[in-house]
């Protein structure tokens, strides 16, 4: 009933959290005269990948059941970047530095979970996991400021994960059996030979329903446009370009026709997607505000929360029990875009205007893949996928709070790529 064994796994993701920090201008900028010069902070701390190495216990609840607990070793790569801004005592200047800093760290974690049989050698999990990397260390310096300042962060990492897993189970070495001995009253009775049903013939024609996960590499292009009311004519247009990383985890639905060597259906799914960045934009304050500059940040994220495609599908038979394919149609998906305009009210005094917007864009989908059967009505797919789902709009307009008013517009495009698994209904 007991099970012990040792596992190791290496995952990439795209966690990002941002925090905004400001020390008062009295205390990190005593030396300038007239104006309060606060020194802001925009730090962001980035988990791109990890990896863990863990002993698992378990006990068999039934022939196909496991139920089990696992801890060990973890380790990450832990990022901070961000930018650190001040002023180096002049009203129409400012001083500003970006910074960055890497560092694998290593830690522990502990979890459990179930792992089920679902046919032959194919076995699926749901895990959960707890990590800790222990204490992070940074620091950003801004020796162009006034009074030149340094900041220090120490940061403590964890994290929890619920994720889902298929495996396949090599079997160590092949059997070999032995006719069993008869004995003598076995051998003198007459044989009763019994017709064995005949199985039916795998065909990719038919209904199916599956599972899926993935990674993606999406990319987002923001134009960004200010206008401040106290200065004529003054408007500053920027833009950017940044990448809408994350982890895909979503079900599918379809129906193939197989006609001879070739395969065509159509396929709908339905994606929760993590991907998001938090791009920053500035403006100068000799365009924006006589006061100094302005910044507006996605600390909030731009992030692409799900999004779904209803496509058709055509293939190439290449063996009975694969198919590559392309595949093509429509797409959706659900876009926010939240942060922070930081700028100064109408008397000159610092200010923060908090904005968000959440749409729904319509576009299109474009990709290929190759689909297996593994065993039975079981099937395996690995599916690349690039969409298109246009542009969303970000106005923040809100000048009884801030002279400085701002519009993004962004262009989203994501290209993912993931694994499903697929049970096909006679």
């Amino acid at each position: 009933m007991w099970l012990a064994g040792l596992e190791a796994d290496m995952t990439f993701e795209h966690y990002r959290t941002a925090t905004v920090s400001q020390c008062p201008g009295a205390v990190c900028n005593p030396t300038v005269a007239g104006i309060d010069a606060p020194v802001s902070v925009m730090q962001q701390h980035n988990l791109d990948w990890f990896g863990t190495l863990r002993g698992r216990l378990g006990v068999a609840i039934t022939s196909d059941l496991l139920a089990y607990a696992t801890g060990g070793l973890a380790y990450s790569e832990i990022e901070h970047v961000g930018l650190i801004y001040g002023s180096d005592g002049l009203i129409t200047n400012d001083a500003a530095s970006t910074f960055a800093s890497r560092a694998l760290r290593g830690g522990w974690t502990a979890g459990g979970g179930i792992e089920a049989r679902f046919a032959g050698n194919v076995t699926g999990k749901i895990e959960y996991l707890h990590m800790d990397f222990g204490f992070d260390k940074a620091q950003a310096i801004l020796t162009s400021n006034a009074t030149p300042t340094a900041v220090s962060f120490n940061s403590r990492i964890a994290e929890d994960l619920v994720r889902v897993g298929l495996n396949y189970k090599f079997d160590p070495y092949a059997a070999i059996y032995e006719p069993a001995t008869l004995a003598p009253q076995a051998r003198a009775r007459p044989s009763t030979i019994y017709k064995a049903p005949l199985a039916a013939a795998w065909t990719w024609t038919g209904y199916y329903l599956g599972i899926n996960a993935g990674s993606s590499w999406g990319k987002a292009s923001t134009d960004a446009l200010f206008n401040d009311s106290t200065i004529v004519g003054a408007t500053f247009a920027t833009n950017a370009s940044y990448k809408l990383q994350g982890t895909v985890f979503g079900v599918q639905t379809g129906y193939n026709f197989a006609l001879g060597s070739w395969l065509w259906g159509i396929e709908a799914d339905a994606q929760l997607s993590g991907q998001h960045d938090t791009p920053i934009f500035a403006c100068p304050g000799t365009v924006c505000n006589p006061a100094g500059p302005v910044l507006a940040a996605f600390d909030q994220n731009q992030r692409l929360q799900w999004f779904g495609t209803l496509r058709g599908r055509f293939g190439a038979v290449v063996t009975p029990d694969a198919v590559v394919f392309v595949t093509g149609g429509a797409a959706g998906a659900g876009l926010r875009t939240a942060g922070d305009l930081f700028g100064f009210d109408p008397t000159g005094a610092p200010a923060t205007n908090p904005f968000s917007n959440i749409t729904v864009n319509a576009g299109w989908t474009v990709g290929g893949g190759v689909e297996a059967r593994l065993v039975g009505n079981w099937t395996g797919k690995i599916e690349y996928l690039y969409m298109d789902f246009g542009s969303i709009t970000t106005g923040v307009n809100n000048q009884l709070n801030m002279t400085l008013t701002a519009a993004f517009n962004s262009r989203i495009a994501d290209q993912i790529v993931r694994a499903g698994l697929n049970y096909r209904f006679d």
